[in-house]
Formats: C-alpha cells, sequence, structure tokens
C-alpha cells in the first residue's frame, strides 16, 4: 500500500487514525511531508534571514526542525497521557509531518513578499494559522479531546520552549554583563 492509498483513507475515514494499527505508508506520507514543508519553510527563511546557502546547510535545518517536531509530538504525547486520553505517539508525529505539507505553501508567500511586503506578512499568518488548524484537527482525530483542549496541549510545549529561551537569554545576559565588568 503506497502512501496516496493511505491518505486516501485517511481522508475518507479519519477515525482510522484513532485505531491501534495506522496505514502502512502514512510515515512515509507524514516524513515526505515534514522534507518538503521544512524545505518551503527553508526557501522562506533563505530568502529573508541570513542561512548559510548549501547541501549541508539545508539537511542540517531539516534535521534539526524534525528533531524539534520529534520532541515537540512526544510532549503532546506525554501531556495526553498524563491526562487520560490514548493515542499513539507515531500517529501524532506522521500526522504532523502531514500538516506541515502546508508549510510549502512558504514558497509563494516568499514572493508575495517581494512585490507587498503588508500582505506577504498576512499571507504567511495565513499560512501558519492554516498549519496550527490542521494540527488542531489532527490532534482531535488522534485523542478524543474538545478543541479548546487540543490547542491549550499544543501551545503548552510551545510555551514551555519560550520560557526556557527567554530563561537562556536573561542568564546568558547577566552572565555576559558579569564578563564585561569584570574585565
Amino acid at each position: 500500500m503506497n502512501f496516496i492509498e493511505s491518505l486516501k483513507e485517511i481522508i475518507e475515514k479519519p477515525e482510522v487514525l484513532s485505531q491501534e494499527k495506522i496505514p502502512a505508508g502514512f510515515a512515509v506520507f507524514g516524513m515526505l511531508g515534514y522534507i518538503l514543508g521544512i524545505l518551503g519553510l527553508f526557501v522562506y527563511l533563505r530568502l529573508y534571514v541570513p542561512i548559510m546557502p548549501g547541501v549541508i546547510s539545508t539537511i542540517s535545518f531539516l534535521i534539526l526542525v524534525i528533531a524539534f517536531e520529534f520532541l515537540f509530538a512526544s510532549t503532546l504525547h506525554m501531556i495526553m497521557d498524563l491526562t487520560g486520553m490514548k493515542g499513539k505517539a507515531s500517529a501524532i508525529f506522521f500526522a504532523f509531518g502531514g500538516s506541515d505539507f502546508v508549510l510549502t505553501m512558504m514558497v509563494p508567500v516568499a514572493f508575495i513578499t517581494e512585490i507587498n511586503p503588508t500582505l506577504g506578512y498576512l499571507s504567511f499568518l495565513m499560512v501558519m494559522v492554516a498549519t496550527l488548524s490542521v494540527r488542531v484537527k489532527l490532534v482531535r482525530l488522534i485523542y478524543p479531546v474538545s478543541t479548546n483542549r487540543a490547542v491549550f496541549t499544543l501551545w503548552l510545549p510551545c510555551c514551555a520552549f519560550l520560557g526556557l529561551m527567554l530563561g537562556a537569554f536573561v542568564y546568558i545576559t547577566f552572565w555576559g554583563m558579569w564578563i564585561l565588568f569584570e574585565l
């Protein structure tokens, strides 16, 4: 069974994601979604942020984002498991890969931003909201939860990560000031 047939099965019967056995081609579909979505995001960032060109930079960015997505999916699964909701961690990881297909729209958004920066910013926000909406829907399909709980569960790991980054920034800032004033 190839990934297109498994995608067709998931679209026709979304309750397949909440079952014990997910379709065979779903893993290929999820990884392909990660690769294409992250490549679209990389192209967008490459045009507007000073990222090194080349194959090694692209592959390292891909590995870094997939590792972050794996951490994000496992944290989400752990939160759901601690609250008594049963689901599969692999299903949520590969489903998030499928939701990253939306990020392939970042390439046209990059060209829209070149024409009109305001319209490009709104297009960027629309792509991010669409990705979040797809992820909320997928969490609701895999775990039997309400929309509010799915949104809360999606934002909780993001807030924890941002809190850690803020703490690291404050620590590095104070450490740098201490080093400067000691000299």
